[in-house]
């Protein structure tokens, strides 16, 4: 993996929309750094109010010189600098996008972010009700095969590798039972590290560009995966790999036509998991199930003079042709699936009839 690692993309399922502090590969921006702490609580405020109101996407929207002066008005004058941090979390919650966070310094306990939305069942009190660590993968009736893909919570390399292996695995090993479709399920993915994502699906996902980033008005980078890079981002000059096999690739496995991919979305599909949905749209597959959490930005990191941080929207993402992709992902062919995804719901059910319809047309059987 390069040293340069693309800001992109997190959100671990912890509540509504909240970002993986110890998965954050995002670099922070030396343009922002300051030598000497601020000297008081609003001489903090500005600095950050400085940051969020010419970084942030959605900044057009808020009038930051008066929400300054609102927000300042709560802190006394001399007050220490760590008092500021209440009133940055409301600067950021101005924003209205759910990848945007505030963190304080490591020796400071966290201020509470304006109250989120409850999620739609507490899944820690029923056994059955189980995130994975790692991808798995079954055949289901009909010679459907289905990977269950969660987030990657991991940063490093060396535990990246691992973790994109066992998923290539698992399509290596239903590649085997010759399956007639593919169900992705993504309504467990609650975002992670990106990359290997795209490198373990690189037996799923076409070569080349597979999404986008956008700010305003243009493309900004473009994501892919391939034999040769890896999983990659482009920033303008030409793809530099973010994860690869290094000295072990595993064995590829077989590619399934681009119409036989269902893809399966719900509420807790976040951030990446929302960006490995577009990637396989972009490349044909069809999508059921239920709208997504909507962390459909990506992420830049800017650090603050007394330690604390900024994780803010900079740029949306897009499709593999550069269409930018705005708030919640709305699949193809909505279907409830109850309180907790599983292989035999009513979403599983319709992609699986419509892979097999798919399969039927290519005289295909089962």
């Amino acid at each position: 993996m390069t040293a340069r690692i693309a800001p992109l993309l997190l959100g671990m399922l912890l509540g509504a929309g909240g970002c993986s502090n110890n998965a954050d590969p995002t670099p922070i921006d030396p343009a922002k750094a300051r030598i000497l702490p601020a000297a008081d609580a609003r001489t903090l405020l500005h600095e950050a109010v400085e940051i969020i109101s010419t970084r942030a996407m959605g900044r057009q929207r808020v009038d930051w010189a008066r929400a300054e002066a609102e927000l300042a008005a709560d802190l006394p004058p001399g007050s220490a600098p760590r008092a500021a941090h209440g009133a940055i979390v409301r600067a950021v919650a101005r924003l209205d996008d759910g990848h945007a966070r505030f963190i304080p310094p490591p020796e400071v306990p966290a201020t509470p972010a304006p109250a989120a939305a409850p999620t739609r069942v507490d899944h820690t009190d029923a056994p059955a009700r189980r995130i994975p660590d790692a991808p798995e993968g079954a055949m289901l009736e009909g010679r459907i095969a289905c990977i269950v893909i969660p987030g990657c919570p991991h940063a490093d390399a060396n535990r990246l590798r691992p973790w994109a292996r066992s998923l290539s695995e698992q399509v290596r090993t239903l590649s085997g039972h010759d399956p007639v479709g593919w169900i992705i399920d993504l309504r467990l993915n609650g975002g992670g590290n990106l990359w290997p994502m795209l490198l373990g699906l690189r037996g799923i996902l076409p070569d080349g560009v597979c999404l986008s980033s956008l700010d305003d008005s243009s493309v900004v980078n473009r994501f892919g995966v391939s034999a040769r890079s890896g999983a990659w981002i482009d920033w303008g000059s030409g793809p530099e790999t973010q994860l690869d096999w290094a000295a072990d690739p595993p064995p590829e496995p077989v590619v399934p036509g681009r119409d036989s991919i269902a893809v399966l979305l719900g509420p807790w599909t976040m951030s990446s998991g929302e960006a490995l949905a577009i990637a396989l749209r972009s490349g044909g597959a069809r999508t059921f199930g239920e709208p997504t959490a909507g962390l459909t930005t990506v992420t830049n990191t800017f650090r603050l003079s007394d330690g604390s941080t900024l994780i803010l929207p900079v740029a949306r993402m897009g499709d593999a042709h550069g269409r930018p992709v705005a708030g919640r992902l709305m699949p193809d062919q909505p279907e409830p699936f109850g309180d907790w995804p599983t292989r035999d719901d009513s979403a599983a059910r319709a992609a699986a009839a419509w892979l097999k319809s798919r399969a039927g047309r290519r005289g295909v059987s089962d």
